[in-house]
C-alpha cells in the first residue's frame, strides 16, 4: 500500500497535490527529485514512488507507476510491457514498475534482464499480480493515493510504502534475490563487449595483412569499436539526424554501420563528423602516441575483408551470445557512462588499477556536492551571464574514464535547472567549459573523458518536439567544446602526470570548489615531479609533511590536492584502507588531521569485491572479470583549519541486500561513529574499534591491555633468560641460509597442526636444507610453545622430546631447559588457553588482520595480546557481550562471508529482542535505576518494538500492537514532523516512556548493540534535561 508511505508523486507537475508540491519545495534534494520526475515522464510514467529519507546519498526512485485503469487507455499490452521493461532495464535507475489495470495491479521486476526468443523480445512475467475487488475505486487518485485496497492484504504488505521508506523492502527474504549488480545493463554490456572485442581482435589480425604489432592492431579495433558505439549513441539520442551518413558514392548507405566495410566512405564520414562536431572526438590523428587510424585504414590491402567482421557486429550479424546485442541495449536509455566503462574495460585497467563502480561514484558525489552548495554557487556566478566566472569548478586529478566528471556535470545541470528549467545550449556549453576539469596520464583516458563529457553535454540540450534536428543544428553551430589541452593552449582536460600539471595549476588563479577522484594505489613514485614534491617539507599553504610511507602515490594526492581548493572547498579522494589500518602511515595520518579539517571518513573495508578489473586471457581463452581484493576508504577534506570542537564522522559501510541487488549503499545509526579529532589523529586502534562495532570497544580494549603485552614479556625473557621467539622456517635458495643439520629432522606440516597435542604419526622427515632466512635450531627444540597463526589460536606446549621443525605460519616461543623456564612457559600456555576468546577479541584490533587479504592473525597480532603480570584477564559485565559479539558476528562480517551475512540478516527472535532489552536496562540502571521494561517486545511485522518507562507507576498499556503503532506514529509526527514509517530506527523518549523500534534482522538486536544504544540514549537524555528541549529521536 503505497499510500502508507510518503514518497508518492505525480509525474505531471500540474497534476501534483499541494502536499506533493510542499514536500518537493522543502526537500534538500529538490533538484534531483525533479530531474528524476522529468526522466520518468520520458518513459511515460504517471507516478513515481521515492524513498525520500536516505542516510547515504540522495533519494532513490523505488517504482515507476503506469496507469492503464481508464477504459480509454490503449497501453499495457504484452508487447508494450516488454518494450517498457527493456527501456527501464537499460535506464537502470528504478527497480520496479507498477502497471495499474481496471481489476488488477501487475508488478514487474526491472532488475532482471530482458530475454529473447525465436520471435524476438519475450514479455516479462509479473513479479506479482494483485487483484482488486469490484468495490475498489479504480481511478488513479483513488486506487493509488488511497492505498490500492486489495483482496490479498498480505501480498500488498510486501509492497508497502512504509517498507520502501525505511529500506526494509530489500531486506525481506522474498526480495533478496530480485536482482544482482552483475546483471545490470552496464555490467552485462561490458561483459558482452569484452567477448566482441576479443573476437574482432582475432579477425582483424587475421585479415589486415599489415606489418602491425599486436598492440597496434588491437588498438585500431578498440578505437573503431568505440567510434561505432559513440555514433550509435548519438544516433539513438537524435544528436545525429536520419540521413546524415548518406554517401553520394555508396548508394544505399543510410547509417554509419552501412559505411563500415567501405574504407573511403568511412573516412569521409569520420572527417565530416570531426568537422561538424569538433572536440577531437572523431579526429583521425597519426600523431605520435595516438592510434594511427588514418594510416592503417589507408594502408589496408583488402579493406572490405578486414573491416567486414566489425561491420557484421554493427549490423547484428555476429554469431554467439551477442546475436541480440543491438536489440538488447537501448542507447537512447543507457546511462552516459556506459561507453566509459566499456572503453575502460578495453584499456584493461591501464587508466586505473580497477574500475570505480558507478554507485560508489554517485555516493561520493552526493556527499561531496550537496545541492544547496551547487545552487548557491550558481546564484553567485550565473552561467547565463556571458561575463560570469566559474561558479563551482570541479577537478578530478586522475580522471580515468571521466565518470566522476560526468556525474559532477549532471549535478551542475540539476542545479542550473533550479534557476532556469530550459537553459540554452550556449549556457550549458559555458557551464561545462567553466567548471569541469580533469587530469590523467593516459591519452586513452583523456579521450574517453572528453567524449563522455561531450555526450553528457548534448544529452542535456533541450528537446524541441517541433524541430527534431534542433540538437544537431545547435551542435553544428556551437561545436563540441574543445576541452583538451595542448602545447599551445591550456583548456579543461590535461594529458599529463598530475604532479607535473600541478605546477601550472598552482600558478593558475582558479581554485576548485571540489576535487574528487580515485587516484592510483601504486607504491611507486616517479623520479622527477612526484619524488621532488614528496621531498618538499612544506606545501604551498605552509603545512609541514613527512615523506609518504611506502612511496604510496595515493597518499601523495592527499597532500597535493588541498592547496588547490578554494577556502571552504572540499576534496574527496578514494584511498587504500591501509591509510587507516596500517601502522606505517600513522605519522602521515596525523599530519593530515593536523593540517586540514577532515569532516568525514567513508569506510568500505567491510565490503569485499566492491571494485572490478579485467583479467587478460591466457592461450586464447576469454578475458574474465575479477573482484579486486583491495579494501578502500574515501577521505573528505575541507580547505580550512581543523576545528577541534567538531568531531570526525567515521562511517562504516556494510554489505546489504540493497547493495548486492540495487547497487545502493545503506547505513544505519550504528554505522555512524563520531570521533574526537585528537583521537582520530593519534589513536590507531580507533578505526578498527569502529569497524568492529564502535561504542565502548576502544575503551574496553584500552582498559584490558593497558598493563603489559605479550611482546613486552617475551622481549624481557629473551634478554634476561635467552628465550627465542620466531616464526618457523621458509624454504628458499639463499646460499647463506644453508642448514644441512635440518635435513632429516622430524617436521610437522601446518595443515596437520592441532590444538592440544601433536600426533607423531603426522610427523615426517624434512627434505630441505636451503632456506629463505637463517634459522635458529633452538627454536625447534623443547621446551617450546607452538602457536598456529589462526583465528582460534591452536597451540601446543612441548616440554620435552626431540627437535620438531615447523613452517612460518606457526610461531614458536622456545626457552632453556630449566624448571623455572618451563614454569614460565606453562603459565603462558595456560593463560592463552584459558583466555582464548579474549585473545581472539584483542587480535581483531591489530593492524592488517581482517584487512588486506589477511584473514588470520599474524605473529604481530599475537605479540600485541595483553599478558597481565598477575596472569588475570577479567572481562566483566557488558564487556563480555562486547567480546562475544565481536568474535561471533563482527569478525565474520568484516571478512564478508556469506554465512555471516546470512546470519545477521535473519530476523531476531522475540527472545533475542528480550535479551537486548535486558542488556539495555543493565547499562541504563547505572544512571536511571527506576527505568523498567514495559512488557514483552511488540511485533510490528518487519520490526520489533521494545518499550520502557521510568518510575513505579504503570506504563501505558497497549494490548493491541496496532494501537501502539498509531500512538507512536502520532508522537513522532508531533515531536519531529516525521512518521514512524519514514524511520529505519526509532529511539524515542516521550514523558517517562521510551520506545525503541528497529528492523528485525539480527544485527540490530545484538547485545553489543544494546550497550551502544544505551550509552547513546544516556548521553542524549542527559544533555536534554537541562536544556528542557522537546523529545526527539
Amino acid at each position: 500500500m503505497l499510500a502508507e508511505g510518503s514518497g508518492l508523486f505525480r509525474v505531471v507537475k500540474e497534476q501534483r497535490s499541494k502536499r506533493e508540491n510542499a514536500i518537493l519545495a522543502k526537500h534538500p534534494w529538490k533538484a534531483r527529485l525533479e530531474s528524476l520526475l522529468h526522466q520518468a515522464s520520458e518513459h511515460k510514467a504517471d507516478w513515481v514512488y521515492f524513498r525520500l529519507e536516505c542516510e547515504a546519498g540522495a533519494p532513490k526512485p523505488e517504482a515507476f507507476i503506469f496507469d492503464h485503469t481508464s477504459s480509454l487507455s490503449t497501453g499495457g499490452s504484452p508487447a508494450e510491457i516488454a518494450k517498457l521493461h527493456l527501456e527501464l532495464w537499460n535506464y537502470g535507475k528504478v527497480p520496479l514498475a507498477f502497471v495499474l489495470r481496471p481489476t488488477a495491479v501487475d508488478i514487474f521486476n526491472l532488475l532482471a534482464a530482458p530475454e529473447f526468443g525465436p520471435k524476438g523480445l519475450i514479455p516479462p512475467v509479473p513479479l506479482e499480480t494483485l487483484d482488486l475487488s469490484p468495490a475498489d475505486t479504480l481511478a488513479m487518485a483513488g486506487a493509488v493515493a488511497k492505498g490500492l485496497s486489495a483482496h490479498n492484504e498480505s501480498k500488498w504488505q510486501r509492497f508497502s510504502g512504509a517498507r520502501f521508506d525505511n529500506g526494509s523492502f530489500w531486506e525481506m527474504p522474498e526480495n533478496r534475490e530480485l536482482g544482482s549488480n552483475e546483471k545490470s545493463s552496464v555490467a552485462t554490456m561490458v561483459k558482452e563487449m569484452r567477448l566482441v572485442r576479443q573476437k574482432l581482435e582475432k579477425d582483424f589480425a587475421k585479415h589486415h595483412h599489415l606489418d602491425l604489432k599486436p598492440e597496434e592492431s588491437n588498438a585500431f579495433v578498440h578505437r573503431l569499436l568505440i567510434l561505432t558505439l559513440m555514433v550509435r549513441f548519438m544516433e539513438a539520442r537524435e544528436i545525429i539526424p536520419p540521413g546524415y551518413f548518406a554517401d553520394k558514392e555508396l548508394l544505399g548507405a543510410t547509417d554509419f554501420k552501412s559505411l563500415l566495410p567501405h574504407r573511403t566512405p568511412l573516412l569521409r564520414a569520420l572527417d565530416r563528423l570531426a568537422a561538424d562536431f569538433n572536440g577531437d572526438i572523431f579526429t583521425l590523428s597519426d600523431q605520435p602516441g595516438e592510434v594511427p587510424m588514418r594510416s592503417i585504414l589507408s594502408s589496408l590491402p583488402e579493406p572490405e575483408k578486414a573491416l567486414q567482421p566489425i561491420a557484421d557486429f554493427a549490423n547484428g550479424k555476429i554469431s554467439g551470445g551477442q546475436l541480440h546485442f543491438w536489440e538488447l541495449y537501448s542507447f537512447r536509455h543507457l546511462p552516459v557512462e556506459a561507453i566509459s566503462y566499456v572503453y575502460e574495460d578495453f584499456l584493461g585497467g591501464k587508466s586505473q588499477s580497477y574500475f570505480t563502480p558507478h554507485h560508489l561514484v554517485d555516493l561520493l558525489l552526493d556527499e561531496a556536492m550537496p545541492p544547496r552548495r551547487v545552487r548557491e554557487a550558481l546564484k553567485r556566478q550565473d552561467p547565463r551571464e556571458a561575463d560570469s566566472a566559474a561558479a563551482f569548478p570541479v577537478l578530478d586529478p586522475s580522471c580515468g574514464s571521466g565518470v566522476f566528471l560526468v556525474g559532477a556535470w549532471q549535478r551542475l545541470v540539476e542545479g542550473l535547472h533550479q534557476l532556469d528549467p530550459d537553459p540554452s545550449p550556449e549556457v550549458l556549453k559555458r557551464l561545462m567549459q567553466q567548471n569541469i576539469h580533469g587530469v590523467d596520464v593516459e591519452r586513452d583516458s583523456v579521450e574517453l573523458t572528453i567524449f563522455s563529457l561531450c555526450v553528457a553535454l548534448c544529452s542535456a540540450f533541450p528537446r524541441k518536439t517541433d524541430d527534431p534536428e534542433f540538437t544537431f543544428k545547435k551542435l553544428k553551430e556551437l561545436k563540441f567544446p574543445n576541452l583538451k589541452s595542448d602545447d599551445k593552449k591550456r583548456r579543461n582536460v590535461h594529458c599529463r602526470d598530475f604532479f607535473i600539471e600541478r605546477r601550472a595549476l598552482i600558478q593558475n588563479p582558479l581554485r576548485y570548489q571540489l576535487i574528487i577522484g580515485n587516484p592510483p594505489f601504486e607504491s611507486k613514485l616517479s623520479p622527477d615531479a612526484q619524488e621532488s614534491f614528496d621531498s618538499t617539507p612544506l606545501d604551498e599553504a605552509g603545512k609541514p609533511w613527512e615523506p609518504v610511507p611506502d612511496r604510496n602515490i595515493s597518499y601523495l594526492f592527499l597532500r597535493a590536492v588541498p592547496p588547490l581548493l578554494e577556502d571552504g572547498g572540499t576534496a574527496c579522494l578514494v584511498q587504500n584502507a591501509s591509510l587507516l589500518y596500517n601502522e606505517k602511515p600513522a605519522a602521515f595520518r596525523k599530519a593530515l588531521f593536523t593540517n586540514w579539517h577532515i569532516p568525514a571518513i567513508l569506510d568500505f573495508a567491510s565490503i569485499s569485491g566492491l571494485f572490478k578489473t579485467r583479467v587478460p586471457s591466457k592461450k586464447g581463452a576469454a578475458d574474465s572479470e575479477a573482484s579486486v581484493g583491495v579494501k578502500t576508504v574515501a577521505v573528505m577534506i575541507e580547505h580550512r583549519k581543523p576545528d577541534p570542537d567538531q568531531p570526525v564522522l567515521h562511517v562504516t559501510f556494510r554489505r546489504t541486500s540493497a547493495l548486492d541487488e540495487r547497487e545502493v549503499f545503506e547505513i544505519d545509526p550504528q554505522d555512524l561513529h563520531w570521533l574526537p579529532r585528537f583521537v582520530a589523529a593519534s589513536e590507531p586502534r580507533v578505526w578498527k574499534a569502529d569497524l568492529l562495532g564502535g561504542g565502548r570497544l576502544l575503551e574496553t580494549c584500552r582498559a584490558l591491555s593497558a598493563e603489559q603485552r605479550l611482546q613486552t614479556f617475551v622481549k624481557a625473557m629473551e634478554k634476561s633468560r635467552g628465550w627465542i621467539c620466531q616464526e618457523g622456517f621458509i624454504v628458499g635458495n639463499h646460499p647463506e641460509c644453508y642448514h644441512p643439520e635440518a635435513k632429516g629432522l622430524q617436521f610437522i606440516d601446518t595443515s596437520l597442526f592441532q590444538d592440544g597435542e601433536l600426533r607423531p604419526s603426522d610427523f615426517s622427515p624434512l627434505g630441505e636444507e636451503l632456506f629463505h632466512r637463517p634459522i635458529d635450531m633452538g627454536l625447534f627444540t623443547p621446551p617450546h610453545l607452538l602457536i598456529k597463526e589462526h583465528e582460534s589460536f591452536p597451540m601446543v606446549l612441548r616440554l620435552e622430546g626431540e627437535k620438531l621443525l615447523f613452517r612460518h605460519k606457526i610461531v614458536g616461543i622456545a626457552a632453556p631447559d630449566t624448571e623455572e623456564d618451563k614454569t614460565h612457559l606453562r603459565q603462558l600456555y595456560e593463560f592463552l588457553r584459558d583466555n582464548r576468546r579474549a585473545s581472539q577479541f584483542f587480535a581483531a584490533f591489530g593492524p592488517q588482520y581482517l584487512i588486506f587479504r589477511v584473514a588470520t592473525p599474524l605473529k604481530k597480532n599475537l605479540m600485541d595480546l595483553p599478558y597481565p603480570k598477575d596472569g588475570k584477564l577479567l572481562f566483566t559485565g557488558v564487556q563480555n557481550h562486547l567480546r562475544d559479539d565481536v568474535i561471533d558476528f563482527m569478525i565474520p562480517l568484516i571478512k564478508d562471508t556469506d554465512k555471516a551475512q546470512a546470519g545477521l540478516a535473519q530476523d531476531a527472535s522475540d527472545k533475542e529482542a528480550e535479551d537486548y532489552a535486558q542488556v539495555f536496562l543493565e547499562v541504563m540502571h547505572s544512571a536511571f535505576p527506576d527505568l523498567q521494561s514495559s512488557g514483552k517486545p511488540h511485533d510490528f511485522g518487519r520490526a520489533w518494538c521494545v518499550a520502557f518507562h521510568r518510575g513505579d507507576g504503570k506504563a501505558a498499556e497497549f494490548g493491541d500492537t496496532e494501537a501502539l503503532k498509531k500512538h507512536l506514529d502520532g508522537l513522532l509526527i508531533k515531536d519531529m514532523g516525521r512518521a514512524l514509517r519514514c524511520l529505519r530506527i526509532v529511539r524515542h523518549f516521550h514523558g517517562k516512556n521510551l520506545y525503541i523500534v528497529k528492523p528485525k534482522p539480527r544485527r540490530y538486536w545484538l547485545k553489543s548493540a544494546a550497550v551502544r544504544d544505551a550509552d547513546e540514549m544516556f548521553a542524549w537524555w542527559s544533555s536534554q534535561v537541562p536544556a528542557k528541549k522537546k523529545p526527539q529521536s
